[in-house]
């Protein structure tokens, strides 16, 4: 099953002039923060290491924070989506990953953690494990993109990066899962009343649990 978590989240055509949003759409900030005139450059892009700006990991940071508070509010049906999955035995053994398991991957594996009662500590280890295979991940999406350019194709997102700028991109940084954990603890209190307000309720996270946690208990 394939689910576009992080569909919409930047603009459709990153080579023109960035659309309208709607008053109070939760990308706007997102899209102003990374736009070069009208137009929407993300962190990666080549126009922006020839412009002189070096990739960092508060930069890193800062779009991938972004990108998780506004999946959670603009993607609640697809966040619902994968997490009916991870609670449906029917799906188990139950592998879920991304470009390279750590963003939209942690994401879920942040709520499912949460779901189940795991502290906010414990939450942050598991994200924070993600450093502990950086030369993997950059090893897989540099063959990635080398195959992409022999292959002449023009849908890499990453075609333009540069190898010393993607050894950044592969951290994550405890800044994106405090501030993933803050953003839902002001407006929902916990990760469970996240999900109970996107539709993941009690029975839910009963099945979640029921598939997950040994002994087999009540929540």
């Amino acid at each position: 099953v394939s689910i576009n978590l992080a569909g919409d989240v930047a603009p459709h055509d990153i080579d023109a002039d960035m659309p309208t949003l709607p008053p109070g759409d939760p990308r706007q900030a997102y899209w102003d923060e990374w736009a070069i005139g009208k137009r929407f450059v993300p962190l990666h892009a080549k126009e922006r290491e020839e412009a002189g700006e070096e990739m960092t990991l508060d930069g890193v940071t800062r779009m991938l924070l972004s990108t998780n508070l506004i999946m959670m509010q603009l993607n609640a049906d697809r966040i619902l989506e994968a997490m009916r999955l991870v609670a449906d035995p029917a799906q188990y053994p139950l592998v879920f990953g991304c470009m390279t398991g750590k963003d939209r991957t942690g994401l879920v594996a942040a709520l499912t953690l949460g779901a189940l009662g795991a502290t906010r500590e414990a939450i942050m280890a598991d994200y924070l494990k993600s450093n502990d295979n950086l030369e993997h991940n950059f090893e897989t999406l540099l063959l990635r993109m080398e195959r992409n350019r022999e292959s002449e194709s023009d849908e890499d997102m990453l075609a333009d990066v540069t190898p010393e700028r993607l050894r950044v991109m592969v951290h994550v940084t405890q800044g994106v899962m405090d501030g993933t954990l803050d953003w839902i603890e002001e407006h929902h209190g916990d990760v469970r009343g996240y999900l109970a307000s996107i539709g993941f309720g009690e029975a839910d996270v009963q099945r979640l649990a029921d598939n997950l946690l040994e002994p087999k208990a009540a929540l």
